[in-house]
């Protein structure tokens, strides 16, 4: 049976992903707010559109945008009306005619003397599923409201949701940093007997830092001890907020002996706020010196709590992060179509789950197969495109690299590990419930039919058109070559460098098992290529080559098997520096022959590079290239010459492929 896709969403998305980008220029709600509205009513081509918020303590709904109100502030319980109800229900209602509709109340429309024909009202939720808003559009312009109308609507409210919560947050901690700078000016204009009962609290201390009787109450809450007067404010067990303040935190006594030799440095008071943690606590400090006859006398000290602030700070950071996350994965699910997209998904949750199994089972063990999984998943979500998760798959590598040197793991790195590969799953299931809400109800990318029938609609087709057609299969050479070029596109920009990938293929189709190991395999030798062998644009003028690399993939089929080379003109292989390497990794003789040494290059934790990147360098890339390659029954061998280039060399025997059509039948 033919399925399809409203080819009307399809053509309102890049509109959609536009508003998406948008989205995160503001950080004032009531513009926010209003650019969703117009937004939602231009994307939806209907007449109006209102926003109603979730007042979570006086569980009501308001809204002060709304179309056609004139800017007056509506409130109603959840869970009265239609708007009330989506909100309390968590459900999207579409009411096609508005008057006989005994849930519509219409002396809106008679006191605004707006006519309502048909409604669409669908709740906003946060990545947590909390509804945090309505979302209602009256009287689409032409006709009622369509399936794809639904559906673009619930991709928007989906990251508007993020981008509106981020906001109230953001708004939220600026109401309290006013609060707190309105109680600090009232404080300093209030006598010592106002300023022991405020919130902040208040000292005077010396150059050494003793502190003077007469502080307030609240300071000694702030610095956890009684029976200030004559302690050492200095001696204070104050941690850095980050790491990069800890030199400044400790040479504060130094400064403060400074401020009080240098009373004409005018900006030592603004240079010398910090913050800083105690005990559980986050305090800001701030310091005024006191002067008389031109010279500093002593130094006035003002103590904020600010662990309330620091929290929603962390709180709006998350929210950011998570928005843009969130907008990274649906421009990559956009840009790569539903059916590629879900099987990264999949291939990514089966991956970090096999990780998890190997550090339970036996992590020193089993450490060289724990690489290839966490290797092979960066570079999959380099080529889709999800750096955030790709980047902290480099993280963990850093941290195996370490284990795997020493040989051992104590019981606090394994829950370090184990914690990064739950924060990875977490990641991936993130990405998912994003990609289930994008394509909610979305059965396929694009117009399908049947494998058979398109099969059989291939064969009657000219061979030159069918060669072409070809190209943009799945699982096909030209697919995965296509792939391949523009991932190589992608590495080659972020490593400053320039490259033409060349092909010569002829048309064959494999099993979706064999096309991803294939992909995977083809990806990591161009990597390496393009990260060790590929000189940057200027080195290659140097040398009298042209400033763009090239790199050739080309495939012949012979009787049992499939034979695949992958060509660059970089700078070769240097046999003196695999000597060298090999000489404290392996044991080697003289007479090594030039083929066995390049050959090196495919041991397990093998690499020249004295630095890895986010591309390569693990010594794990070549290792799980090979070990594929012979898990298929083929082999895999290097021809390189310095300064000329390096080809490697494939060969996949058919048996293996017509095995596995068996054991899938349906591929």
């Amino acid at each position: 049976m033919t399925q399809n896709t409203d080819p009307e969403y399809i053509d309102r998305l890049p509109a959609l992903i536009q508003v998406f980008q948008s989205l995160a220029n503001f950080n004032n709600l009531e513009d926010l707010l209003k650019f969703v509205i117009g937004s939602v009513t231009r994307l939806i081509d209907a007449e109006r559109s209102s926003l109603f918020l979730v007042d979570d303590q006086n569980n009501e709904l308001y809204s002060t945008i709304a179309e056609g109100t004139g800017g007056q502030e509506i409130r109603f319980p959840v869970g009265t009306g239609i708007a009330g109800s989506v909100a309390q229900k968590k459900a999207t209602i579409l009411i096609p005619d508005a008057y006989s509709d005994p849930r519509f109340n219409p002396a809106f429309d008679v006191k605004s003397g707006f006519k309502t024909r048909n409604i669409l009202c669908m709740p906003m939720q946060n990545i947590e599923g909390k509804v945090i808003g309505v979302i209602q559009v009256l009287n689409k312009c032409v006709g009622g409201f369509l399936p794809s109308d639904e559906l673009l609507l619930s991709s928007f409210c989906t990251h508007a949701a993020v981008c509106i919560e981020s906001t109230l947050l953001f708004c939220k901690m600026e109401e309290i940093v006013s609060s707190r700078t309105r109680e600090l000016s009232l404080a300093l204009e209030s006598n010592r007997l106002i300023l022991e009962n405020i919130k902040d609290g208040f000292l005077i201390c010396d150059r050494f830092g003793t502190i003077q009787s007469g502080y307030s109450k609240s300071c000694e809450s702030h610095l956890k001890q009684t029976n200030l007067s004559g302690q050492n404010l200095l001696k204070s067990e104050f941690l850095p907020l980050n790491p990069a303040e800890g030199d400044c935190l400790k040479n504060l006594p130094e400064w403060i002996q400074y401020g009080f030799d240098n009373p004409e440095m005018n900006q030592w008071e603004e240079l010398s706020e910090m913050r800083v943690k105690l005990k559980g606590s986050f305090l800001n400090l701030r310091f005024q010196r006191l002067f008389q006859n031109a010279q500093v006398t002593s130094l006035m000290v003002l103590i904020s709590d600010i662990s309330e602030q620091i929290q929603l700070e962390e709180e709006v950071a998350q929210k950011e992060m998570e928005s843009s996350q969130t907008l990274i994965s649906i421009s990559s699910m956009i840009q790569h179509g539903k059916a590629q997209f879900e099987h990264f998904l999949q291939q990514l949750k089966e991956g970090l789950t096999e990780m998890s199994q190997l550090l339970v089972k036996s992590p020193i063990q089993n450490i060289d197969s724990i690489f290839r999984i966490a290797h092979t998943l960066k570079g999959l979500s380099l080529q889709f495109s999800m750096e955030h998760i790709a980047a902290k798959l480099h993280q963990e590598e850093d941290r195996l690299t370490i284990i795997r040197s020493q040989g051992s793991l104590s019981p606090e790195e394994s829950q370090f590990v184990e914690a990064g590969v739950q924060a990875l799953l977490t990641l991936a299931a993130r990405a998912e419930a994003v990609f289930e809400k994008v394509f909610l109800g979305v059965d396929s990318d694009r117009i399908s039919i049947p494998k058979s029938e398109w099969n059989a609609l291939l064969a009657q087709l000219p061979p030159q058109i069918y060669e072409q057609i070809i190209k943009y299969q799945p699982n096909t050479i030209h697919w995965i070559s296509n792939q391949l070029k523009m991932d190589a596109q992608k590495v080659a920009e972020a490593l400053g460098k320039q490259v033409e990938i060349i092909t010569q293929l002829r048309p064959t189709e494999f099993s979706q098992k064999v096309s991803d190991k294939l992909l995977g395999c083809l990806m990591h030798l161009i990597r390496n290529a393009l990260d060790h062998g590929m000189e940057t644009p200027e080195e290659r003028t140097r040398l009298g080559k042209k400033p763009s690399g090239f790199i050739s993939i080309s495939m012949t089929e012979k009787a049992d098997c499939f034979h695949l080379s992958i060509k660059d003109d970089g700078r070769g292989l240097n046999l003196d520096k695999i000597r060298l390497k090999a000489k404290d990794k392996f044991k080697i003789h003289k007479s090594m022959s030039k083929s066995e040494l390049q050959n090196l290059i495919f041991e397990p934790g093998f690499s020249t590079q004295e630095q890895a990147s986010v591309v390569s360098g693990r010594g794990v890339g070549l290792d799980y290239v090979k070990a594929t390659i012979m898990a298929c029954g083929g082999n895999i061998s290097v021809e390189s010459d310095p300064g000329i280039g390096t080809c490697f060399f494939l060969n996949i025997p058919k048996h293996y492929e017509l095995q596995d059509k068996a054991e899938h039948p349906g591929l």
